[in-house]
């Protein structure tokens, strides 16, 4: 009787794995899929970065390879670190600080975790 119930233990451990390392490859699936959406519908995947008022600029958007210094943005999404989904066009007036070019943001959403 031991020997079927140590079978049954290891069938159900071997299967309680199998179920968690496919939600881990469901979540990497949604979370690619939710990129693709975005980036389909224009948004560009960026970081808020709240600044000392020394910098120059006491916010900027920070994309892959560059910063943005947005004229417009909400209070709300002025926390540091914060990940979002941006739409801006680009402003053609002078820079308020040397390592942002201006832009006016069009829509903003939260990035969902």
């Amino acid at each position: 009787m031991k020997p079927l119930l140590a079978l049954f233990a290891l069938a159900f451990c071997l299967s309680a794995s199998c179920n968690s390392s496919q939600q881990a490859t469901t979540s990497e699936a949604d979370k690619a899929a939710k990129t693709q959406m975005m980036t389909e519908a224009g948004f560009t995947a960026a970081t808020v970065i709240v600044q000392p008022q020394e910098a120059g600029c006491p916010v900027v958007i920070k994309l892959e390879n560059e910063y943005l210094d947005p004229i417009d943005l909400k209070e709300e999404f002025k926390v540091d670190q914060l990940e979002v989904w941006v739409k801006f066009s680009r402003l053609r007036r002078m820079n308020r600080c040397d390592m942002a070019g201006p832009v006016s943001i069009s829509e903003i959403q939260k990035k969902a975790e």
